[in-house]
């Protein structure tokens, strides 16, 4: 070791690693930013979906909601998977279509589908900082656009978005797929 001895090469080592640890524990923090207020962190790889007990893995499909007089939480694999633990558990929780119940869905496009741009949201292009800061500027300074928007969101997706609505759309996909699978491997 270049004339070292071992034991002054771990002392080093370990006044050098005591040194750097508020710092990494300071950058491991930097990472917790990225959720939406609001959102419970998704522990990747680690917590698997109630419905199909598969990993959350693929950040491009979780899903996660959260409400109900507990404030609980509950992650899913995808949306679809969302969609149908909502049907089928309604009846347990209630509260699951309450406007206060809070939905979050990665986003892989088809954003615009689910949202009145400049009457329920703002839309901005994915990775656009400069039209993400824009509008977070608009709404910042607008506190009774803001407000119109609060309260037209909710509303907008309760009429437009029934969860039997919901339920259907993500049933013909499936059925889509489970057809086009059929028709390529040649399965009736």
């Amino acid at each position: 070791m270049c004339g070292t001895s071992r034991r002054d090469f771990l002392g080093r080592l370990t006044v050098g690693g005591l040194t750097l640890t508020p710092l990494a524990l300071a950058l491991s923090a930097c990472g917790k930013s990225e959720w939406p207020e609001g959102m419970a962190e998704i522990k990747w790889d680690r917590e698997t979906c109630p419905r199909c007990s598969m990993a959350i893995s693929d950040r491009r499909f979780a899903a996660q909601l959260r409400g109900g007089p507990k404030d609980m939480v509950v992650k899913f694999d995808d949306i679809g998977c969302a969609v149908f633990w909502m049907r089928d558990k309604q009846k347990d929780y209630p509260w699951l279509m309450d406007v206060a119940t809070r939905f979050w869905v990665a986003d892989v496009g088809g954003t615009g589908e689910t949202m009145q741009a400049g009457k329920t949201g703002l839309l901005v292009p994915p990775r656009d900082v400069e039209a993400l800061a824009q509008a977070m500027r608009t709404l910042a300074e607008n506190p009774d656009r803001r407000a119109a928007m609060g309260a037209a969101g909710p509303e907008w997706i309760r009429r437009s978005f029934t969860l039997d609505d919901m339920v259907r759309r993500v049933s013909d996909v499936d059925e889509k797929a489970v057809a086009a699978y059929r028709a390529r491997s040649g399965r009736q």
